[in-house]
């Protein structure tokens, strides 16, 4: 696969992991589990696609 197709398909993975986790369907712990992401890195990439943490 061309790399602009990765790129783009992570993008997409990493969208609807946020998605899930705005939505209450995951934790932020198991988002960035999916991710391979510290919780920490996973809220910075989060907030920075413009998704917001659920408290």
């Amino acid at each position: 696969m061309c790399k602009a197709w990765e790129e783009q398909k992570e993008e997409g993975r990493k969208t609807e992991v946020f998605d899930s986790v705005q939505c209450g369907d995951y934790s932020t712990a198991r988002g960035a589990q999916k991710l391979n992401l510290s919780i920490d890195e996973f809220k910075k990439q989060m907030m920075a696609a413009g998704f917001s943490i659920p408290q």
